[in-house]
């Protein structure tokens, strides 16, 4: 049994830590209406701590040769298992299966996340009927600069956007941008919708690729907030010969990560990580104003006056015109409680020590596997399997490492392919003895995954791992 977790925020807050500072913004939560809800929300008799098996996301598949899906995207709320409640402020996908298969046998559905995995093989046809339903949105911090009107004052706090374009990309894939194809140029307002016909060349690398928005200056945006889905062209292993002989299983794993503000005090609503980068403090304090929580605005998140009373968020400041100086966003893939800030001019008394001690599921950064925080994956004794990770995020640089729960031990990790090309032979991380994989934003690993006993005494030829020519043979296997 082995347990999947990420090690990037740890090690992003060694490179950080110890952070010197001018001022440190220190907010407090006051008694108001609205810190009501951190009660409300936090009243549950679901046990957060416990880690959940793994689970993939439902996957719908090609039917003699298409796969024809409606895909609308709409505001909604994705269940996580280290939240009692829903937590609200993802932009998702509902979907619905016109033509071709569903793993779950649901022809229909919604709030998933990750969205769902869509399934075709070399020489066929995907059809996507793209739907924009962005309209009536009420996220307070989902806005882009460039959405600013011309000629206007730049706000204390960025401009909500109530409805946002996008439009569709699948990436890596081998598809022209002519026509309805893959077209990240195309501009899909809300309430518009549009028709993608992909055409599957029968050359295609098989691998796992992904879809998602792309519309320029909003892509980091919806995928962050979840407009994202696994791409799997035949066999996302990269039809390995051996993996296909010995009817090897596959795990595929859509990387992404969430920041849910308060959540140890029940707080539920994803909160926009770069909201502070962009707040305009143009106009400086007066003396006084930061110590007294008079000086507006303010940099915490959003939903701050939701938390409970006497709840404190810290951030490092910056004042005055933006430039290369404002490193208000330095520190924000890593969990608050791990961050360590040391006051300037040598006044310990101020300086701010990380609390590792807080459980990891506590955390308000958290990084995830098909939406699942941390789950445990059950495999047979003896049992290899190929595990494939994909980093679906907008721009975090995932450290993964694999614990084996009985030992504690950290396995090394064989990759025996990348981004849908399978190696000539296996591979390990250059970085603490093969344990680490740093996988960038994009990027899909194909990992082989050994029970620890089979792992001492089995040696394997290493092209025995190389792509196999046959692409029907894979195909077949896939169905077994």
């Amino acid at each position: 049994m082995r347990r999947f977790s990420f090690h990037d925020a740890p090690r992003a807050r060694r490179l950080f830590a110890p952070l010197t500072i001018r001022a440190l913004a220190v907010l407090a939560a006051l008694a108001c209406p609205g810190a009501t809800a951190w009660a409300e929300n936090a009243a549950s008799s679901k046990d957060l701590s416990i880690r959940p098996d793994f689970r993939e996301p439902a996957t719908l598949t090609s039917k003699d040769g298409v796969l024809e899906v409606r895909l609308t995207a709409r505001q909604g709320h994705a269940t996580l298992d280290t939240v009692a409640t829903p937590v609200q402020n993802f932009l998702l996908f509902d979907y619905e299966v016109i033509r071709g298969t569903a793993s779950d046998g649901q022809r229909s559905g919604g709030n998933l996340y990750p969205a769902p995995t869509l399934h075709v093989f070399p020489g066929e046809t995907l059809i996507v009927h793209f739907e924009n339903g962005l309209t009536g949105l009420t996220i307070r911090d989902y806005f882009s600069p460039q959405y600013t009107p011309k000629s206007k004052t730049v706000p204390l706090y960025p401009e909500q956007m109530t409805s946002s374009p996008l439009n569709l990309h699948t990436h890596g894939a081998h598809i022209s941008p002519k026509g309805n194809a893959d077209n990240v140029l195309l501009h899909l307002p809300p309430g518009m919708s549009n028709t993608y016909t992909y055409d599957i060349p029968r050359n295609m690398p098989q691998g796992l690729y992904w879809y998602h928005s792309h519309l320029h200056g909003l892509t980091a945006a919806h995928v962050y907030t979840g407009l994202v889905g696994l791409l799997a062209v035949g066999r996302t292993d990269g039809n390995l010969p051996l993996v296909t002989e010995k009817s090897i299983p596959i795990r595929n794993m859509a990387l992404q990560y969430n920041f849910v503000f308060d959540r140890a005090g029940g707080l539920a609503q994803l909160n926009n990580m770069t909201w502070p980068q962009w707040v305009n403090t143009i106009i400086r304090p007066q003396p006084g104003e930061l110590a007294n929580g008079t000086y507006q605005p303010s940099l915490a998140p959003v939903n701050f006056n939701q938390s409970k009373p006497g709840t404190k968020f810290l951030t490092i400041w910056y004042e005055g015109p933006l430039s290369i100086n404002n490193r208000r966003g330095s520190l924000q893939f890593i969990p608050s409680n791990l961050q360590h800030f040391v006051a300037a001019g040598g006044k310990a008394e101020s300086d701010v020590p990380a609390d590792p001690s807080l459980p990891d599921y506590k955390r308000d950064v958290q990084f995830t596997v098909n939406g699942q925080f941390q789950p445990v994956i059950r495999s047979k004794a003896g049992q290899t399997e190929i595990w494939v990770l994909a980093n679906v995020s907008d721009f975090a640089y995932m450290n993964v490492q694999l614990t084996e729960t009985a030992s504690g031990r950290h396995p090394p990790i064989a990759i025996v392919g990348q981004d849908g090309n399978p190696y000539t032979n296996v591979q390990y991380p250059p970085t603490d003895n093969g344990t680490r994989l740093l996988i960038p934003p994009a990027s899909r690993f194909v990992d082989r995954s050994d029970d620890p006993l089979r792992r001492r005494s089995r040696s394997r030829d290493a092209g025995a791992w190389r792509r196999s020519k046959d692409d029907h043979r894979g195909r077949r296997a896939l169905h077994q």
